[in-house]
């Protein structure tokens, strides 16, 4: 069972209206396309429109004041692109796991993407993350640290991430099916406590005490086409 890297889909971005918006660029989701690809995924609907630097296509008109979105201390022109609601209702559907406490971001997501062009998406990746200030604590004195002063960079909440999950047969005894193994992983053993991945919150990284890393993981689909 292995997992590749996390990528990047849409980046939460603050907004005048509705507090933030789902940013996404030509190039994170024609990235995502590919990877749903590679697990088989064929219902994607990504067509992906053009975008020129200071404008933005979205799904909603609600964000907007006459044509213009207003992102952090930024304006864009802001175009309605129909074309996109199949992108955001697919997010919506498969990326957040079931349940009631999700379906406001479920929403959210179906009216509340917005396409910017690369390089505007790629200011706000760069410029609007979490940074936090830590002191390193000196293990005899308990107090801080000289020169102990450091920063850690996250991602804010509600990014959506993609990563692609691989199995191959098992070769040690059982001889279990890559099938046998995704499933187990993804979904756990019926019938047992063996709980799988799927709508699973778990914590990825370093950071477990300061409360960072925490990410909710949802299966999007997929075949069995894994190596065998």
């Amino acid at each position: 069972m292995s997992l590749s890297d996390a990528q990047l889909v849409a980046f939460p971005v603050r907004s005048a209206k509705g507090a933030f918006v789902y940013a996404a660029s030509p190039t994170t989701l024609a990235r995502a396309a590919r990877l749903l690809a590679a697990a088989g995924i064929r219902n994607a609907p990504w067509q992906i429109p053009a975008v020129a630097e200071g404008n933005c296509r979205l799904v909603d008109s609600r964000l907007t004041v006459g044509d213009k979105i207003a992102l952090e201390s930024f304006e864009f022109t802001a175009v309605v692109d129909r074309g996109l609601n199949t992108i955001s209702d697919w997010l919506s559907a498969h990326a957040l796991p079931a349940g009631a406490a999700y379906d406001f971001f479920r929403e959210k997501i179906k009216r509340d993407l917005v396409l910017l062009a690369d390089e505007d998406f790629g200011h706000f990746v760069r410029n609007a993350t979490v940074v936090e200030p830590h002191v390193r604590i000196n293990d005899v004195s308990g107090t801080a640290e000289e020169g102990g002063l450091f920063y850690t960079e996250n991602l804010p909440p509600e990014t959506i991430l993609l990563s692609l999950v691989m199995a191959s047969k098992c070769r040690g005894k059982g001889e279990h099916s890559a099938a046998d193994i995704m499933e187990l992983f993804a979904h756990g053993k019926s019938g047992s406590d063996q709980t799988g991945i799927d709508g699973a919150l778990v914590q990825v990284g370093g950071d477990a005490t300061t409360g960072r890393g925490h990410v909710v993981l949802t299966i999007a689909g997929g075949n069995s086409h894994a190596k065998s």
